[in-house]
């Protein structure tokens, strides 16, 4: 199923406005913390979330990337062998790699726009903290 490029702009649309949303709420939450210890404890909650959030997505990234170069390497090691592959198999086979690879570039456009508002995130509860301590 082929979609056009307005409906994958859209998506990154709305995953920016999400995380525009989710900044919002982070600075609301910092503006209505006052004492010194409930900053440091919400800035050491803030990090731990982004981290835990941050290393889902990164375990994810590596694990699609390492099955497209195992996918790689059994091809050469049934070229090596000279194994016979069923030629409709075959191109089954290239298309759904296609398939995937075509959504990974999708979900890594939505990476790297998590990963910045993350970064954003991640300076605003540093500034606060060090403001607290």
């Amino acid at each position: 199923m082929k979609q056009s490029k307005t409906s994958n702009y859209i998506r990154y649309a709305w995953t920016v406005i999400v995380n525009i949303f989710t900044v919002f709420i982070v600075l609301a939450i910092f503006d209505s913390v006052y004492g010194g210890f409930e900053t440091i404890m919400l800035c050491i909650g803030v990090l731990i979330y982004l981290n835990l959030n941050f290393f889902s997505s990164i375990w994810g990234w590596q694990k699609q990337q390492e099955l497209f170069a195992l996918h790689d390497e059994f091809k050469k090691i049934r070229k090596l062998l000279k194994e016979e592959v069923d030629e409709d198999l075959e191109e089954y086979e290239k298309e759904e790699i296609e398939n995937s690879k075509n959504k990974f570039k999708k979900q890594q456009v939505k990476f790297y726009i998590n990963a910045g508002f993350a970064f954003l995130i991640y300076i605003i509860t540093l500034l606060n903290l060090f403001g607290a301590l």
